[in-house]
């Protein structure tokens, strides 16, 4: 009965989990980070919180958004990579030359070699999200699931394989189209659902 808030971090939660957990009167405050950003880099707060996000930039970092194509959301946000600048960023792979030179970048993103100190130096995270106009942070999914359909158009799989996990009929999903026309769907219902 004392329970006074609660912090998520890991993965991003579904708006929709968020918002009954919400009703229930439990604030969640929804955070990210990697180890390589040692190991927070945005946080929702009393202070400043929007579900559906993960928050603003801890101070002392910055998000910027990677994208070399110009995609943007519906509401008309730069979507791409998301990229952390900041002193929490390490300083780089042991002994990993190469691997340093995939996930550093400057801030114009050219690969920045085998890392180093440099207040300049962003990490790339991997993800992929957009940052609104007040600097609430959103993940929309990982660059490596992401797919190009036949008609060019890139489909992340796992917003909507989450969506249709939604379902008290369905156990499990998976979204699959690379190449192809059109997305399909492997769908395990659960039979007493059903029933």
């Amino acid at each position: 009965g004392r329970l006074r808030y609660a912090f998520s971090g890991g993965a991003a939660i579904n708006k929709d989990v968020a918002e009954f957990i919400d009703s229930l009167g439990i604030t969640v405050y929804e955070g990210y980070g990697l180890t390589e950003t040692s190991p927070i880099a945005t946080a929702n707060t009393p202070s400043g919180r929007k579900i559906g996000s993960i928050g603003k930039a801890i101070p002392g970092v910055q998000v910027v958004i990677d994208s070399p194509d110009g995609k943007k959301t519906e509401k008309g946000y730069r979507e791409g990579e998301i990229v952390v600048f900041g002193h929490n960023v390490m300083q780089g792979y042991l002994n990993r030359p190469e691997d340093n030179a995939a996930v550093f970048c400057t801030r114009d993103f050219k690969p920045y070699g085998d890392g180093g100190p440099n207040p300049d130096r962003g990490f790339r995270t991997g993800d992929m999200g957009y940052v609104d106009g007040e600097g609430f942070v959103y993940i929309t999914g990982r660059i490596k699931e992401q797919y190009k359909l036949e008609n060019g158009k890139y489909v992340v799989p796992s917003p909507l394989e989450e969506d249709l996990k939604l379902s008290p009929f369905i156990i499990n999903a998976m979204v699959y189209g690379d190449n192809k026309l059109f997305n399909v769907a492997l769908i395990v219902p659960d039979p007493d659902a059903v029933k």
